[in-house]
């Protein structure tokens, strides 16, 4: 988990970086395998995978399996996470919201 402030790029996302595949001495070590969740901007999955040529060659390369948001769903407008909230604001619709109740049993368990 990398996290910080003042950062070149405004950005935040899930990265699962697996396990290094072995190799034989002297060998390059293969990139490993990852898993990138983008939560904003640009909502995104995709996973970085090795995986051989095509062919009979039997180097492997490294393959991307990409699915982002607004490439894929094209002329539909993605909400951002305050204007969803805002959203169920005037939709009256309060799963996302603490109830009064919640609230006072959590400060009296924290305090």
């Amino acid at each position: 988990l990398k996290a910080g402030k003042a950062l070149d790029e405004r950005k935040a996302e899930i990265r699962i970086q697996f396990k290094a595949p072995p190799h034989k001495p002297g060998q390059e070590p293969f990139p490993r395998n990852e898993l990138v969740i983008r939560l904003q901007p640009n909502e995104a999955f995709y996973m970085k995978v090795n995986s051989k040529s095509p062919g009979l060659s039997t180097a492997l390369m490294e393959t991307e399996m990409d699915l982002t948001y607004q490439e894929r769903y094209e002329g539909v407008t993605i909400p951002d996470a305050y204007e969803r909230l805002i959203l169920d604001v005037i939709r009256g619709d309060h799963q996302h919201f603490v109830r009064r109740d919640e609230l006072t049993a959590a400060w009296k368990i924290f305090t």
